[in-house]
């Protein structure tokens, strides 16, 4: 027999001829009904939604005229009065219920599907050739069959039987009230003025914009509690073009053994609210509270659910080390479907000046024309967006930035204040950049750095190849404008340091050494490596979403 699976794996068994589902008891001229309002997202199914029908060995789902919330059928909508053939394992959404259907492993052909309907005239079965009484025939000479060779498909066939958006929209035409004096309203008007418009919103979304996560819905560890997650604010769009918002902070605990893959997933979720007892005495609800449901199951997320992170269990749960290569027990956030346009993140850079140097770009802070073309560059050419945050003294508090960058030709000092300060721009993600200017007391200026990392908990190390400063954006084997007599690079949780000079490429090079194009195209490349690796390590997810 024929059954629906709900998604806690719960069977229904179907009528071998018709049956309604919908939410509430059986009325006296209703078919077979089954009841789905106790199930998760029951509460949006109308009371009369569906009927699955059996058509000899096949079977339908018709949609009832009056079901107000959408029905969707293998991803398709289907409108009230329509029907669609269902295969094995098709689902199928009323509402925010989602169904498996299940069909029978072999069903017989019942008697009277002996004859078949063909242009609603009964056409009997053709009759079976006599047996013949003589012996048969020698066989004919064997021969060599030829296959036929297909004739070649052109492009129109290989098209889609419709754009993913009509599907998932499910309509053709829009219907709105026309109003005018004397214009009787009722319930039908009012479903059919709210319908349009969201509809028309709908179809703006996933034509204009797609679908996925438009921003946040990250997905992290809680560090003081195993196996528990928070999922941050953020917002999506779902397949069918209805915006999921998820306001503040939620928490999700993990309760499946070790070795079992769990998805973290979002999905509409609609509560009716507001009941008033109507004439009939049957409560009805006058408002419908549309929200973001986020829930952990075993199984991967059927549309138009969306993934927000997946993992396998292996010990506690754990934030990845590396989000382009999570680990069993690591929180997997690359299924994420992120939406392709979104608005452009910020990437606000500061210049760090040394105590006694002027804040008006002159003395040794003659980068700032190099540092306008950097970031003219890293707007043009990535997704980011540039933004100067102006100069900042070393010793003052660091402003929202996450790319500090100091140049100088001398030695300096940081005191405890500035320590502070720094400390707890680099504990937050942040990049300081240290960039020695071409003269007699560089080494000074770079000895001067190597004490500022110490004295900040911090190790230098020569920048190797396959660095994210080599191939954040630009691919790198090794850093540009090296020289084997000087350490060109060297980083160390935050800390860069460069005797190349880089903010005098950025401008062409020194007012008494200009540098050919091809040497100031790779300073310029480079430096935006270094400013969008900057960024992701304040946000290490934007390796994957702008990836």
């Amino acid at each position: 027999m024929a059954s629906l699976v709900t998604a806690d794996g719960t069977t229904i068994e179907l009528t071998d001829g018709e049956t309604l589902i919908g939410r509430g008891e059986r009325d006296e001229s209703d078919p077979p009904k089954v009841n789905v309002g106790p199930f998760a997202g029951g509460a949006t199914v109308s009371r009369h939604h569906a009927r699955i029908i059996r058509g000899g060995s096949q079977w339908y789902l018709r949609v009832e005229p009056e079901a107000r919330n959408p029905t969707f059928v293998g991803g398709r909508r289907i409108p009230g009065g329509e029907e669609t053939l269902l295969s094995d394992g098709t689902s199928i959404q009323l509402g925010d219920l989602v169904l498996r259907f299940r069909a029978p492993e072999a069903i017989p052909p019942r008697d009277d599907e002996t004859m078949f309907e063909s242009n609603d005239v009964i056409v009997a079965p053709e009759p079976s050739p006599p047996v013949p009484l003589s012996p048969p025939a020698p066989p004919a000479p064997e021969t060599v069959a030829v296959a036929a060779q297909p004739p070649p498909v052109d492009w129109p066939a290989r098209l889609p039987e419709r754009p993913a958006v009509v599907s998932s929209i499910g309509v053709s035409e829009f219907k709105r009230v026309n109003p005018f004096r004397g214009l009787m309203i009722d319930e039908n008007a009012w479903a059919d003025a709210h319908e349009y418009h969201r509809t028309l919103a709908r179809l703006h979304l996933l034509s204009g914009h797609g679908w996925g996560i438009v921003e946040g819905l990250e997905v992290v560890a809680d560090r003081r509690e195993p196996n528990t997650l928070f999922i941050r604010p953020g917002v999506a769009i779902d397949p069918h073009g209805y915006a999921l918002v998820v306001g503040q902070e939620r928490r999700l605990t993990v309760t499946v053994g070790q070795g079992v893959t769990v998805y973290v997933i979002a999905r509409r979720h609609e509560e009716l609210t507001a009941p008033q007892r109507y004439w009939s005495d049957q409560d009805e609800y006058t408002r419908i509270i549309e929200k973001c449901e986020t829930l952990v199951q075993t199984t991967p997320p059927l549309a138009p659910a969306i993934e927000l992170a997946r993992v396998t269990m292996s010990g506690a749960l754990r934030n990845a080390a590396d989000v382009l290569a999570p680990q069993p027990g690591e929180i997997d956030l690359r299924f994420r479907e992120r939406l392709a346009i979104r608005p452009r993140p910020d990437l606000a850079v500061a210049q760090l000046a040394l105590p006694d140097e002027p804040l008006d770009g002159s003395g040794s802070r003659g980068h700032i024309p190099g540092l306008r073309y950097l970031l003219r560059e890293l707007s043009l050419t990535t997704a980011y967006r540039s933004r100067w945050a102006g100069s900042v003294r070393l010793g003052d508090s660091i402003p929202a930035v996450s790319f500090l960058y100091l140049s100088g030709s001398r030695g300096f000092h940081v005191d405890s204040t500035a320590q502070a300060h720094l400390q707890d721009f680099l504990q937050h993600g942040g990049l300081i950049f240290a960039d020695g200017c071409q003269g007699e007391l560089t080494v000074e200026f770079a000895a001067a750095v190597q004490a500022m990392a110490t004295a900040l908990g911090r190790q230098l190390q020569p920048v190797v190849r396959w660095h994210p400063m080599l191939t954040a954006r630009h691919v790198f084997a090794e850093p540009p404008l090296s020289s084997p007599d000087r350490i060109a690079l060297a980083e160390g949780d935050g800390i860069v340091l460069s005797t190349a000079d880089y903010g005098c490429a950025w401008q062409g090079g020194a007012p008494d050494h200009p540098l050919s194009r091809e040497m100031v195209r790779a300073a310029l490349e480079f430096g935006i490596n270094v400013l969008v690796y900057a960024r992701q390590r304040q946000r290490p997810l934007e390796a994957l979403d702008y990836d």
